[in-house]
């Protein structure tokens, strides 16, 4: 719940994983997501996104809305693979989102930055961008601003349920019902704001892609993306 990511709810019973939100922050306790310190005030643009173009405004991509591709996670067993992912931003592109790309450590950004690159060479535009390293509450707001997270099982991934937001959330292991949405085959289809989607090795593209379009489909909260002008 939103002020203690990570915590267990007296219902699940097991607990959530307390490691610190990966793909974005560099603060590790949550005492009140979404409030930013005095001393930090608004979130800042200490430097321009890499993979092309700049921010022009907090919560969107050259103005049009984007999505959160989270793709860092505290153990390499719960990755979604690279080509995945590059495939999927295609995709997403051509239904007509921006996406943005966050990192929390050094090994994180040079993943974001591969693949903004390969999303943007598939998509044949600008439509990738990473994010600068930020301190959690300026992610926190950044995030809450966005229309819809698709991420592996990850702090990140933890903090867009917290916030209730449109998601999709990637799972190799069947740990969902400990610390993510429930499947979407567990839930009434209008009740599906935040789906998991699991599969062993790794969940399809196929798989993740249906259960986000479905999130947008179900849930007029999702902002609907800007079709893009005919080459």
């Amino acid at each position: 719940e939103v002020g203690s990511v990570g915590a267990t709810s007296p219902a699940q019973g097991s607990p959530k994983e307390n490691s610190a939100p990966s793909g974005g922050s560099e603060v590790h306790e949550v005492g009140s997501v979404g409030a930013t310190s005095p001393a930090q005030g608004s979130p800042k643009e200490d430097s321009a996104p890499s993979g092309g173009g700049e921010v022009h405004e907090v919560g969107s991509v050259g103005g049009r809305p984007f999505l959160l591709l989270v793709h860092g996670t505290s153990r390499s067993d719960k990755e979604w693979p690279a080509p995945h992912w590059i495939s999927l931003g295609q995709q997403l592109a051509g239904d007509g989102y921006d996406l943005a790309l966050p990192h929390g450590n050094a090994a994180e950004l040079a993943t974001s930055e591969a693949l903004a690159a390969g999303i943007n060479a598939a998509a044949g535009g600008q439509v990738a961008r990473v994010w600068p390293r930020l301190p959690l509450d300026a992610l926190t707001q950044r995030m809450a601003a966005c229309c819809g997270v698709i991420g592996v099982d990850s702090g990140l991934s933890h903090l867009a349920v917290a916030l209730d937001l449109p998601h999709v959330q990637l799972y190799n292991f069947e740990t969902a019902w400990r610390t993510g949405p429930a499947p979407a085959q567990a839930q009434a289809q209008s009740a599906a704001r935040q789906q998991s989607v699991y599969a062993a090795p790794t969940p399809s593209l196929a798989a993740v892609l249906a259960a986000w379009r479905s999130v947008s489909a179900t849930h007029a909260a999702v902002a609907q993306p800007v079709p893009r002008p005919a080459a």
